[in-house]
C-alpha cells in the first residue's frame, strides 16, 4: 500500500509508483470517482489533450503535424478510453 499525506491546502503528492503505473504527467487532468469511503482516480483527457501529441512544436510556433490528424488521433483515444470506462 502506498501512502501520501494531505496538506492543509488539500493537496497531496501522488507517489511515483502510482504516477508511473497510470502514466501521469504534470499538468494532466485527473478524474475522481467517489464510491462509499473510497476514491478512484484516473487520467481524464481534456480539450487541450491533443496538443500533447504535438510536443514542443506548438511552443516554438512550428506546427509539424496536420492538426486534423492530431485531432482525429485524440478523438480515437478518447473513444477507446470512454469504451473502456463503460466496460468497468
Amino acid at each position: 500500500m502506498l501512502i501520501s499525506i494531505l496538506a492543509r491546502n488539500g493537496q497531496i503528492t501522488i507517489p511515483r509508483a502510482v504516477r508511473e503505473a497510470l502514466g501521469l504527467r504534470p499538468g494532466m487532468r485527473l478524474a475522481f470517482e467517489i464510491s462509499g469511503n473510497r476514491a478512484v482516480i484516473h487520467p481524464q483527457p481534456g480539450a487541450l489533450a491533443a496538443f500533447g501529441v504535438l510536443g514542443n512544436a506548438t511552443i516554438l510556433g512550428e506546427l509539424s503535424a496536420d492538426f486534423r490528424d492530431v485531432r482525429n488521433k485524440a478523438l480515437q483515444t478518447w473513444a477507446r478510453e470512454a469504451a473502456a470506462e463503460g466496460a468497468e
